[in-house]
């Protein structure tokens, strides 16, 4: 039973946010890290929206608005699917990618799907079937967003692949998985804006 402060949470929740998701969490100490990479791609690109660095992270599964409504069960499934993980969580990042086929969309850090992330995105993905997003029904592609193109940008993605090139090697980094968290979507704002509303420790 939720007690009165859970009930006020699930309120407030519904009317910040418009959708969610559970994600990993970039370290907060990679942050400078990831803004020398963010720099190195806005100078080709200077109309690129940057990604917020402080809520960087690599998405594990979208969900349903829905999902909101029920945060007991979904702190009850991340503390379940973090028990399940044997091993020390090791997110390794190989260089760049864009997404979209006709007009680049957004430009990301590739990250390597070893088996304990796609084993972890299966089970979470498995227990919330129900919540699931459209998005998801794309299939797992972790990754982690630096920078937005605005709408109207006029290049290929290969004309952009281009000018990425001389940047790709630099990019690559790894780090240790720290948490998972279930964050909350406001997607009125511009860039979107990410929230954490439950996060549990990954042990070490």
């Amino acid at each position: 039973v939720l007690s009165w402060t859970e009930s006020a949470l699930i309120t407030r929740v519904n009317m910040e946010y418009t959708s969610c998701f559970i994600g990993i969490p970039v370290p907060s100490g990679l942050c400078e890290n990831f803004i020398k990479i963010q720099s190195k791609i806005h100078t080709p690109f200077p109309s690129t929206v940057l990604a917020d660095p402080s809520s960087s992270h690599i998405t594990l599964c979208y969900l349903e608005k829905e999902a909101l409504n029920n945060l007991e069960l979904i702190a009850e499934i991340l503390q379940k699917a973090i028990v399940k993980i044997q091993e020390p969580l090791l997110i390794q990042c190989a260089g760049l990618g864009l997404f979209g086929s006709d007009k680049p969309r957004v430009v990301f850090s590739e990250v390597i799907c070893n088996d304990i992330l796609k084993t972890l995105h299966d089970d979470l993905c498995s227990k919330l079937d129900g919540y699931k997003a459209v998005d998801e029904e794309k299939g797992f592609y972790p990754h982690i967003t630096l920078a937005h193109f605005p709408k109207d940008y006029d290049m290929t993605p290969d004309q952009c692949y281009k000018l990425l090139e001389n940047i790709i090697e630099s990019t690559e980094y790894s780090f240790g998985a720290r948490e998972i968290t279930f964050y909350g979507v406001d997607s009125r704002c511009h860039p979107e804006k990410q929230t954490p509303i439950l996060s549990f420790n990954i042990p070490r």
